[in-house]
């Protein structure tokens, strides 16, 4: 499935259904596609979204860097 995501203001971004889902349930939305975030909802689903992003990074760089044998240097 393919989701697409589409307002005025902006180009359509068109994402494969299980990413867009994710992103989707992430911003405290249900996952329902289809589905509609409203204007006033926009900054604080964005707002969610970085964190739990630069949260997945900052685990998947502490993994790769234990995974190469790195952690001292992680670590300090």
């Amino acid at each position: 499935m393919l989701v697409t995501f589409s307002c005025p203001a902006y180009a359509n971004i068109t994402m494969f259904g299980d990413a867009a889902v994710r992103l989707l349930k992430l911003m405290g939305h249900s996952g329902t596609v289809p589905g509609a975030l409203l204007a006033a909802d926009v900054q604080t689903a964005l707002a969610v979204d970085v964190k739990a992003i630069a949260e997945s990074m900052s685990l998947w760089r502490r993994l790769r860097m234990v995974s190469i044998g790195q952690e001292a240097r992680w670590y300090h």
